[in-house]
């Protein structure tokens, strides 16, 4: 469907006319569209009850510069519809969003953890985006991660922002190809041939109070042109690079202007960003191998093997400085927001039984048992138990139990009982 001269639209809303439209594009955000105006008067009652939600919407562009052939300005996915009939018209109010949405939803957030230290940022990126058949250009993060970063509880896309900030870098959705792509950094853009002066530009400064010492300023520049371009795309003034970051298009009254916001590339620098949620919070998982007073650990949530050698610095400290066996369970803490700052521990045993508070157990792998409560001490194998109760009992059961030594054993007692079920057998020499 024609707008005008200028413009098209491809969607399955019944558009007849579009009189008004509006398009974000920034970093570290996702694209948004909206659009409105009238509908066909053919409109069917089947047109207005069918959900128009996650359907594509195209919008190409000619900027009457030349070029043969129109550039796609936005494809993404419509995200709300409002049709509205008034004295027999319909018209049309639609919300869409760029497809890296899909990389972002709420009931999807996901658990992951990326534990080996010689991986790359730009693989841990390219593994979050293959997840949802996505794609990627990475322009940052070709450094290897070293410690562990972990996804817990996050969607890919807060995932990836988070560790883009690692390199004081950005994420930058597609919004061409209808699919969920991304760059991981600011894209490499092409130099703007039109010429652009600083009488050209507005300018904003923004500054932000700490509440001590003198304000943080950040001076911003728009540009207003008539010709497309994209993120990452660079403007040359008075010797100095200005990137592209922003772009807010409009289009009203006929005419469609596009505002860029320009910095340059170090002003726009993020500063790191963490996931709060892991301060405090204690991580279980299996001891995979054990080397000096470190583990590797695969948590409980991850199928991956774990890599990474966490320190083994247990809260009792030296006095039980043992380090855990392979394949005993171990909990990794985070003191605070950085994931990758985690040391294993404690280790113990978790089963399905409830453990009492008061009981403290200590468990080896092949599951022997000592219990220690305030009134009796247990050892306990698969068939045998000894336990040595605060009323000067001392219980031993088992299916056999057998009594050598290399001297003399003395049993005294004020009463000794000796019972068998088949008889009891005394041996001498």
């Amino acid at each position: 469907m024609k707008i005008n001269q200028e413009m098209s639209l491809e969607t399955e809303i019944p558009f007849q006319s579009v009189t008004g439209l509006w398009l974000h594009w920034e970093v570290d955000q996702h694209a948004t569209l909206g659009l409105y105006g009238g509908l066909k008067s053919s409109c069917q009652g089947s047109d207005w009850e069918r959900d128009h939600c996650g359907t594509m919407i195209k919008l190409l562009f000619h900027g009457g510069d030349g070029r043969s052939q129109e550039d796609i300005l936005f494809y993404g996915v419509v995200q709300a519809v409002d049709l509205i009939k008034d004295n027999g018209i319909g018209e049309a109010r639609v919300q869409a969003a760029s497809a890296t949405v899909f990389f972002d939803k709420k009931d999807d957030m996901i658990c992951q953890g990326f534990t080996d230290p010689d991986q790359s940022y730009q693989q841990v990126a390219r593994q979050i985006v293959e997840q949802k058949s996505g794609d990627v250009i990475c322009t940052i993060g070709q450094e290897k991660i070293k410690r562990p970063l972990i996804c817990y509880r996050e969607t890919q896309w807060g995932f990836l922002k988070r560790i883009a900030s690692h390199h004081a870098g950005h994420l930058i959705p597609d919004i061409r190809t209808g699919r969920p792509a991304i760059w991981f950094g600011m894209r490499k853009g092409k130099l703007v041939e039109e010429e652009v002066r600083f009488s050209d530009l507005r300018v904003e400064i923004q500054k932000t109070y700490t509440g001590s010492g003198k304000g943080v300023g950040k001076k911003i520049y728009s540009w207003i042109s008539r010709h497309s371009y994209l993120l990452g795309d660079i403007v040359q003034m008075g010797g100095i690079r200005y990137i592209i970051w922003a772009m807010d298009a409009v289009f009203q009254r006929g005419e469609f202007l596009f505002t860029y916001k320009l910095a340059e590339e170090t002003s726009i620098q993020t500063s790191i960003c963490y996931n709060e949620s892991f301060t405090g919070m204690s991580l279980w998982g299996r001891v995979e191998a054990v080397k000096d007073e470190k583990v590797s650990v695969t948590f409980d949530f991850d199928p991956e093997k774990g890599r990474y050698f966490y320190p083994w610095m247990p809260e009792t400290g030296n006095v039980s400085y043992a380090v855990p066996e392979i394949g005993a369970r171990v909990a990794v803490y985070f003191k605070d927001h950085d994931e990758r700052e985690g040391i294993a521990v404690r280790c113990m045993r978790q089963t399905e039984r409830k453990e009492k508070p008061q009981e403290k157990l200590l468990r080896s792998p092949d599951g022997s048992v000592m219990t220690m409560t305030d009134h009796h001490l247990k050892l306990q194998t698969e068939e045998e138990m000894i336990r040595l109760m605060d009323h000067s009992k001392i219980d031993i059961r088992g299916d056999q139990i057998e009594i050598d030594a290399a001297g003399k054993i003395q049993i005294r007692a004020e009463r000794i009982f000796l019972s068998g079920a088949l008889g009891i057998r005394g041996i001498a020499g």
